[in-house]
This record gives C-alpha cells, structure tokens and sequence, in this order.
C-alpha cells in the first residue's frame, strides 16, 4: 500500500465516483468496491461537530491519456490489473484526495 495524499478532479453522478484524473491520466471507475464514512474527532470541537468524510474504495480502468504514453521498451506494455485505490471526499470543501494505491 501507497500512501498519496494527491488531490484529484473527479467526475461523479449522485454524488458517485464516476472518472477522475490523477498524474495527467484519466481513469475511469469500474468498481465501488467498498464505502465508509469518518466524522473525525468530534468530541473535542463541538463547534464542529466533527469534520465529515466520506471514502470510496475503487477498482479503476485506464481512460484516455491526458499526455502522450510513454515509450515502453519493447514495444508493448504488459498487461496489468486495474488498480483498487482509496480515494476519500471531505464533505465540508468538496475535495476529493486519491489517498492510497493499494498493491
């Protein structure tokens, strides 16, 4: 597992993850595998009342390049699963954050 921590620009439906763009790739989502949500500390700022999150465990295909592909020795690059990523939505700012790229 990748800790990232990276913003992304997310395309969502309903408020689903739909297609996102991280490193000038797009991707789209194949599979909501799993989602959870996080109020945060809530207890010590009742101000606050905690800082809501909501993440999204996803299983992701390659969209269409953003910049070129890069040259692969060879000629052709081996095959690869779709990643499962951690991506999570702070529901205060509306910011998506690719959390984690898990191996």
């Amino acid at each position: 597992m990748k800790l990232l921590m990276e913003p992304i620009a997310m395309e969502t439906r309903a408020g689903e993850p739909l297609a996102f763009c991280w490193r000038q790739r797009a991707w789209r989502v194949q599979e909501i595998a799993q989602r959870w949500q996080y109020r945060g500390r809530w207890w010590l700022d009742v101000t606050l009342h905690g800082e809501m999150r909501r993440y999204y465990r996803l299983a992701c295909v390659p969209g269409r390049r953003m910049a070129p592909p890069p040259a692969s020795p060879g000629g052709s690059a081996a095959r690869q699963p779709p990643p499962v990523l951690d991506v999570e939505v702070f529901e205060c700012a509306g910011a998506w954050t690719l959390s984690r790229l898990l191996d």
